[in-house]
């Protein structure tokens, strides 16, 4: 009987893990290799770390902590970066094909030379956020709050201060 409710007990926590959707193996292979394509990161808290040229292709970063990462050069083509906080961080030369950045807080955020062609920027804050030689092909930036953001041709959008 002991071992039954043992086995029930495992069965839930691990269950309950799932459904959180977070998994901490994930979050320290990325910290170990800068690798980890499809992984779940949801809600991690990676703040400050470095991860220049990371993998994180097709992965699930939704509703994450990455304030101040450096980020650059990484590949983050198809990853749902939705509800992120990004305050601060280094994107410079990264790839974000087709990325989801929905009503993720990119204040101050380094894009220079990174390519976010069809990424989904619906509602995003990009206050003070530098794009200058972004490429922003088929993005659509009506509902995103542009203020002090600099532009990939260099000019300095000032709309929704």
């Amino acid at each position: 009987m002991k071992l039954l409710f043992l086995s029930l007990i495992v069965s839930l926590s691990l269950s309950l893990t799932t459904i959180s959707g977070f998994n901490p193996r994930d979050l320290e292979k990325l910290k170990g290799t800068s690798e980890c394509i499809g992984c779940d990161l949801t809600e991690a808290e990676m703040t400050g770390i470095k991860l220049v040229g990371a993998n994180l292709g097709s992965s699930n970063l939704s509703d994450s902590s990455l304030e101040g990462v450096d980020l650059s050069g990484s590949d983050l083509v198809g990853t749902n970066l939705s509800g992120v906080n990004l305050t601060a961080s280094f994107l410079g030369a990264s790839d974000l094909t087709g990325a989801n950045l929905s009503g993720a807080n990119l204040t101050a955020v380094y894009f220079g030379l990174s390519d976010l062609t069809s990424a989904n920027l619906n509602k995003a804050n990009l206050t003070a956020a530098y794009m200058k030689e972004a490429n922003l092909d088929f993005v659509d930036l009506t509902t995103a709050i542009l203020c002090n953001t600099v532009m990939p041709d260099g000019d300095i959008i000032n709309r929704d201060c």
